[in-house]
């Protein structure tokens, strides 16, 4: 049974195992660690003071126009996003017919000796 001397002792040299080397990367690590949150917290303080929006009002007139571009906004990315589908579609299918053709040709050549 362990008495309360010898689990003292087994205490102590555990502490001594960490050498002076290893508790100087410590400290240094934790030092490294402290100055990093520091410089970190102080740029995302400047960043959020820095940005402030800026007070905009908006009259009715600019409130309105900007309601009424939403249908063709959205109309025109929709328009986009077709004709950039189509442009996919053909180029992918240009490429799956040649990959088509290959594919033929190599199985013929299994059957076909020339």
């Amino acid at each position: 049974m362990n008495s309360f001397k010898e689990r003292m002792m087994v205490r102590e040299f555990h502490h001594l195992i960490l050498t002076k080397k290893r508790q100087t990367q410590m400290k240094q690590y934790l030092s490294n660690t402290i100055k990093m949150t520091l410089v970190v917290g102080l740029l995302f303080f400047g960043l959020a003071v820095s940005s402030k929006a800026e007070e905009k009002t908006y009259t009715i007139q600019e409130f309105g126009h900007s309601v009424s571009q939403v249908p063709v906004k959205i109309g025109n990315h929709i328009t986009n996003e077709i004709e950039d589908i189509k442009v996919y579609q053909k180029k992918n299918w240009a490429e799956g017919k040649a990959q088509l053709a290959r594919t033929f040709t190599q199985i013929k050549g299994f059957f076909i000796k020339e």
